[in-house]
């Protein structure tokens, strides 16, 4: 009887212990803000040298605007005088759109601020705009873990020049980590349709943030950037991080 009536009270207790604990807390989906493709649109430009044109994205420090592309896309302004290498400025455009309505350009001259070695390193640049002025926002760059296959991406640039200019495409991450003879660093591959006039441009997550630049493309479908983890290092490298911080951090004395 004793025994009987034991039970009964343990598995009451296991009933009502069971009863009385917090209940499993829902799973939390991590939803992604998408942006507007001009949102994209607004912080991209087309970069030109002398018989060359590509593209590249803006990031805005203060009172200061920069441009962010490919070596290549600027090889064309490199001299060498009095046994210095030195860079002419190049010119940057950016085709102003009101609601699907042309509404004018801006164009200003860039200074060529950071070079990296376009076959050797990292194929990257660093241009300073003569007025920052005309743009008031700038990109903001992935630090995240790196995107899985398949993630979506999009690209701005120069398709094919002038002709192109700001064109925006789509395309999925579909590989990472490729090399190429003569480059310095692994490239990560996306399908977003790449032209001439394509490189320096950026490839974006849907939510708008810098995941990579453009610097190779074989064929239809088939592009390759450098992924923000290297840009950053480039950065690190030559002490030029501070473009790319979003938190508000100023060098002590501005390019």
């Amino acid at each position: 009887m004793k025994n009987g009536f034991l039970a009964f009270c343990l598995s009451i207790g296991l009933i009502f212990g069971t009863a009385m604990l917090p209940a499993t807390p829902p799973q939390v989906i991590m939803v992604v803000p998408k942006v507007t493709p001009q949102a994209m649109l607004d912080i991209s430009v087309m970069v030109v040298g002398k018989g060359s044109v590509g593209s590249g994205v803006l990031f805005v420090r203060g009172k200061d605007a920069y441009v962010l592309t490919a070596t290549h896309v600027i090889a064309s302004l490199k001299e060498k005088k009095d046994g210095k290498v030195r860079y002419q400025p190049a010119t940057i455009k950016q085709r102003i759109m009101k609601r699907g309505v042309f509404v004018g350009n801006i164009q200003l001259s860039a200074t060529v601020v950071r070079v990296s070695d376009m076959h050797n390193s990292y194929d990257l640049a660093l241009l300073k705009v003569a007025s920052g002025k005309h743009f008031k926002r700038g990109a903001v760059i992935y630090r995240g873990l790196i995107p899985q296959i398949g993630t979506k991406v999009c690209h701005v640039g120069s398709l094919q020049g002038p002709i192109g200019e700001g064109s925006f495409s789509e395309g999925i991450v579909s590989q990472h980590y490729r090399s190429f003879p003569g480059a310095g660093v692994h490239l990560d591959q996306t399908t977003a349709i790449i032209y001439p006039g394509s490189s320096g441009g950026g490839m974006f997550l849907p939510n708008g943030q810098l995941v990579g630049i453009v610097t190779r493309g074989i064929g239809p479908g088939i592009a390759f950037y450098v992924p923000t983890r290297l840009v950053l290092r480039w950065a690190k490298q030559s002490g030029i991080e501070w473009v790319f911080d979003s938190s508000g951090v100023m060098p002590p004395k501005k390019l």
